[in-house]
């Protein structure tokens, strides 16, 4: 039998809730595989409970599939166990009685023997052999049926159409995954791109205020310095006006003599 304690545990990394009429068709099958295991069957009650527990659909989905996958596989498999172990006791038993009936005398105690054998195997009285070997064919056919219905009836499948019914789930279990899969890259795309535009924006605004603070640094005037150079001004535009007066006043002299 596989490992089902690494198949059905998962990390949580997303919460994918799914639809509220998928959960519930999905709670609801999770729980009829829950009815119909057996009380005694701790370890399968308690891989059921852990797929409960899972709150992402797709996931839970493909923890519910994997199990059914794997309990179907466990079935069959102690199903061929029982009835090669049926089909094995029913050839012995009729090989003592034709050996018996055959070599009554000859055969006598190898036959006694092989019969003790096949109580034993099956835990009864040499007398309940053969109505144990039918109690046990009868029940095996009545759990594989009983089973095979539970089975149709869970994945609401057709008789018949089990095997493609559950290939269409694992196909659309494949989806959510890639989908799941998409969702989860394109949001760290997006949260990525959205931090590397808030760093610039910071840089940006970090550059512009340093920026601010030199070009203002800069600017700031000396007033002193340009009072003088104000009052220089004033004093060469005196000078220049009184040379450009004494200009005309000679020229005005030269003219008149």
């Amino acid at each position: 039998m596989t490992n089902t304690n690494n198949l059905y545990s998962y990390e949580e990394d997303t919460n994918e809730a799914g639809s509220p009429v998928l959960n519930s068709i999905l709670d609801s099958r999770i729980e009829q595989i829950e009815a119909i295991t057996l009380p005694s069957d701790q370890h399968r009650k308690d891989i059921i409970q852990s797929i409960k527990d899972i709150k992402s659909y797709p996931k839970r989905l493909s923890s519910f599939l994997d199990y059914l996958i794997d309990y179907t596989y466990t079935l069959n498999l102690e199903l061929g166990q029982k009835q090669d172990q049926i089909n094995e006791l029913t050839d012995q038993l009729s090989t003592v009685k034709k050996g018996s009936l055959s070599c009554a005398n000859t055969n006598t105690y190898n036959s006694q023997k092989r019969i003790q054998k096949i109580a034993n195997l099956l835990d009864v009285h040499e007398s309940s052999i053969e109505s144990e070997i039918n109690s046990l064919k009868k029940c095996s056919k009545t759990s594989f049926d009983d089973d095979y219905k539970n089975a149709l009836n869970l994945v609401k499948s057709q008789k018949g159409n089990l095997a493609i019914t559950i290939q269409d789930l694992i196909s659309e279990n494949q989806k959510l995954k890639s989908s799941n899969s998409e969702l989860l890259t394109q949001l760290k795309t997006i949260n990525k791109s959205a931090h590397s535009k808030k760093y610039r924006n910071e840089n940006v605004l970090s550059d512009s205020d340093d920026d601010d603070d030199v070009y203002s640094y800069k600017q700031k005037p000396d007033m002193s310095d340009l009072k003088e150079q104000f009052n220089q001004i004033e004093t060469d535009l005196a000078k220049l006006k009184n040379q450009v007066q004494n200009k005309f006043s000679v020229i005005h002299g030269s003219m008149r003599k």
